[in-house]
């Protein structure tokens, strides 16, 4: 059917922020804090990139 609406493919893309700080790493619990937005879901996994 031309022009019917089709559900889609949503959350594929990475996003990027910046501004996020470090506040403590804590080794033993394999934990790092950060301040600021960070994007996805619930333990999902974030990669931290220093610029």
């Amino acid at each position: 059917m031309p022009g019917k609406r089709f559900p889609g493919h949503l959350g594929d893309e990475t996003v990027t922020v910046r501004n996020v700080h470090i506040v403590d790493v804590l080794p033993e619990e394999s934990v790092i804090l950060v301040k600021g937005p960070v994007p996805g879901a619930r333990h999902s996994l974030v990669k931290l990139v220093k610029e």
